[in-house]
């Protein structure tokens, strides 16, 4: 979980929050010891993260500069994968 302060809107932390717990589930199904994944669910969280990333785009979403950085640094993990 990235944690920005204090100073951070609870909605901007709240955000951070939804996307690390998402990177973590997609972290969860590429490591998936069991092969219960299959590729298609692995896309399907792929989107949903990319979905959420892509909000740092939105010029309407008044974000941080912090905000804005945190998501861009888990966008970019994200794309490692």
């Amino acid at each position: 979980m990235v944690d920005l302060g204090k100073g951070t809107p609870a909605w901007e932390q709240s955000l951070l929050h939804v996307i690390s717990e998402e990177l973590e589930q997609l972290r969860s199904l590429i490591e998936d010891q069991a092969d219960d994944t299959v590729l298609p669910d692995v896309h399907a969280q792929m989107s949903r993260l990319s979905g959420l990333t892509d909000l740092v785009y939105a010029d309407d979403l008044k974000l941080s500069r912090e905000t804005r950085t945190s998501i861009e640094d888990l966008a970019n993990r994200v794309r490692a994968r």
